[in-house]
């Protein structure tokens, strides 16, 4: 019984991180580049969605342009650390760059950009599941040789469909036993909004490495590295 309960959770819960092709020079590529220059993703303000659970208003009653500016500051920081680090363990030289950074000869550049950061609602994760209240991010990635764009795709990255404390807990323990759904949304008012940060940038890191994975199949596909 728990063996197949187990199952299901997992069908359900299984978050979702794939890149999508958009274009691909059909241009001669550049020699294999000397250093892969990474840049932290742009985003709007705009495109971002903090924790939408009143739990977090009741946290910070303040939030407002300000935390949405350091949520897409933190995501980007993830995205472009775990992307270098990706790159680095399949054999390439990767390095985090920004605005001052000096383009050397023979370098690809990969710019990103966040379509939609949303942090979702923890406490809807957290009771009801089932991608209630699940978090994501869209990115939209492209690389480029002396201005030259090689390469376009985007990626997605979701907290995925677990089912929560309602469900996993059954009715009776929502108002009764020991470890309730309303325990843990007392857990989730303890967390704040901290939690939700680390959270969005484990999806922001995930984002990374499925980009790095994209770019590794395009650079085995040219020969510069083994497309293994």
């Amino acid at each position: 019984m728990y063996r197949t309960w187990f199952l299901v959770v997992c069908a359900l819960a299984c978050s979702k991180n794939v890149a999508t092709p958009v274009s691909e020079s059909r241009e001669a590529p550049p020699p294999r580049p000397a250093v892969v220059l990474v840049y932290d993703p742009a985003f709007r303000e705009a495109d971002v969605t903090e924790n939408k659970s009143t739990v977090a208003l009741v946290a910070n009653p303040t939030s407002g342009q300000d935390d949405r500016a350091a949520v897409g500051n933190a995501a980007a920081a993830a995205f472009a650390e775990e992307l270098v680090e990706e790159l680095g363990k399949r054999g390439v030289r990767a390095e985090r760059a920004n605005r001052a950074t000096p383009v050397p000869a023979n370098a690809l550049s990969v710019v990103a950009q966040f379509v939609d950061v949303d942090e979702g609602n923890r406490v809807k994760r957290l009771v009801i599941g089932f991608g209630d209240g699940a978090s994501r991010i869209d990115t939209r990635v492209q690389i480029y040789d002396a201005g030259r764009r090689l390469l376009e795709f985007d990626t997605h990255s979701d907290s995925g469909k677990m089912p929560g404390g309602a469900v996993t807990m059954g009715a009776g323990a929502v108002v009764t036993g020991g470890v309730t759904a309303v325990s843990a949304v007392g857990g989730a008012v303890v967390g704040g909004v901290k939690a939700h940060r680390s959270a969005i940038e484990k999806l922001a890191a995930k984002s990374g490495a499925e980009a790095a994975a994209y770019l590794s199949a395009y650079f085995g596909r040219q020969g510069w590295i083994a497309k293994d």
